[in-house]
């Protein structure tokens, strides 16, 4: 294979951080890079060039402490929280605070979009006078008068300029790029993205340094337990038989005495950001294979391999956290099964899902949007929620893992005899809300709030 290790860390790196595009194709010089990302409507003679997490910021001076004789001392109580006391007369010191809104950015042949919490935008290709790289993680886009701030990691910064700075200029110069961008890879092409895929899968990628303090050390503790566990798994593997599987601690061919049904409502089973290797270790011992425990990348591979939605195996998957890789973000759960699908309701999708997250889960989310909408006969029920007050201070001194948005949608297809129960990171369940006001109806969703 013609292509150099460091092009390998690129990829591998580029793919970790951004779970809605593959980059491979891109960067194996046959094509633009692969999207996954639902809800964005595309426009007639439009499609999606590039999607990626990031956030918009902006940075305000502000008093940030005070000093003098008389300006007492703060205190560092817990991580996150400071007490200041005696505070008297003392002269303000000012600093630059940056405030990040999070969302996802979509760079189509049509226009520039980003969908956050608190900030949007929809920008015409054809007015973005400007792309900017500020420093490694951040570039300026201008639109008229008009500029915004964006924020990614690392790895993809220079994907998301350089596809605007492209497309502005494909455009600018009269070529029809949602024409060109309709090639597909051909057999050849797609098998020889699949040999990279397997050799980035090989490469070790420095990971985001921690900073959670001693609760790294205990991460590392159970992780050493779980190679333990994994040791004695792949042990059993080579007395049972390779795993070819991309599902993770996904059991190949190994069907349990357990009913679909029974396999969702195993006791005791894990719930959305838990550590991914407990929910490994704890899924290994089902040894079920109707179970993937995996990540974004693998889970969108295994996905488009299917023919049709109703041809997946896979009972549950539970999938790696985008952000937060030492634990579980999403899951996903098909009820395809004749019997188990027989007497599903909203209600018995909604206990589901319920038994799933976190304990505490209600404490920390606030609903900002339920709804209902149609599409052919399917319904597709939405409830989104965010961060409270106190759930952005629980992620930021305890709980990394605990997005800024989150969603559930129980999807209940036409033929009523196929349901699907999915959460996911976007805002408001990846629609934005003058598309909720114009195309859903209200949804009394059966959750505590």
């Amino acid at each position: 294979m013609n292509i150099s290790n460091e092009t390998l860390q690129k990829i591998a790196a580029a793919n970790r951080a951004n779970p809605y595009a593959d980059i491979i194709p891109y960067e194996t010089g046959v094509g633009m890079p692969t999207i996954n990302y639902s809800g964005f409507f595309v426009q007639p003679g439009e499609c999606i060039i590039y999607a990626a997490p990031a956030q918009t910021f902006k940075d305000k001076n502000q008093v940030v402490g005070y000093t003098g004789k008389s300006a007492g001392a703060s205190f560092r109580v817990a991580k996150g929280v400071t007490v200041r006391t005696g505070s008297s007369g003392g002269k303000p010191i000012r600093g630059t605070v940056r405030d990040h809104n999070y969302g996802d950015l979509i760079i189509s042949n049509k226009r520039v979009v980003f969908i956050g919490k608190d900030d949007s935008f929809d920008f015409p290709i054809e007015k973005v006078s400007a792309v900017k790289i500020l420093d490694r993680q951040s570039f300026v886009l201008q639109s008229g008068r008009t500029s915004k701030n964006i924020a990614m990691d690392p790895a993809i910064v220079a994907y998301a300029a350089g596809f605007i700075s492209y497309v502005q200029k494909e455009v600018a110069a009269g070529i029809d790029v949602y024409k060109n961008h309709q090639a597909t890879l051909t057999p050849e092409q797609a098998a020889y993205c699949d040999a990279v895929r397997q050799e980035c899968a090989k490469v070790r990628v420095p990971k985001k340094k921690n900073k959670n303090g001693c609760l790294w050390t205990v991460v590392k503790v159970l992780f050493a337990l779980v190679i333990l566990v994994a040791a004695i798994g792949i042990i059993g593997s080579i007395i049972g038989g390779n795993d070819d599987s991309l599902g993770g601690s996904q059991t190949p061919g190994i069907i349990s005495d357990y009913t679909a049904s029974e396999l969702v409502a195993l006791e005791d089973h894990p719930r959305i950001f838990d550590s991914y290797a407990e929910v490994q270790a704890f899924y290994n011992g089902i040894g079920d294979s109707r179970i993937a425990v995996t990540d974004i990348t693998k889970k969108a591979s295994m996905e488009m391999a299917l023919e049709t939605v109703y041809a997946d195996d896979i009972v549950l998957y539970m999938t790696q956290h985008s952000t937060n890789e030492e634990y579980v973000g999403t899951i996903e759960i098909n009820i395809f099964d004749t019997d188990f699908a027989a007497d599903m309701t909203i209600e018995g999708a909604a206990d589901i899902v319920v038994s799933y997250l976190p304990i505490d889960f209600f404490e920390y989310y606030a609903s900002d949007a339920s709804y209902v909408y149609e599409n052919d006969g399917t319904k597709i029920y939405t409830y989104s929620c965010r961060l409270t007050d106190e759930g952005v201070e629980h992620h930021n001194s305890i709980a990394p893992q605990y997005s800024y948005y989150y969603y559930i949608k129980i999807v209940e297809y036409a033929d009523g005899e196929h349901w699907k129960i999915s959460t996911g990171y976007s805002a408001y369940g990846d629609k934005d809300k003058g598309w909720i006001e114009k195309y859903a109806e209200p949804w009394d969703a059966p959750f505590q709030d």
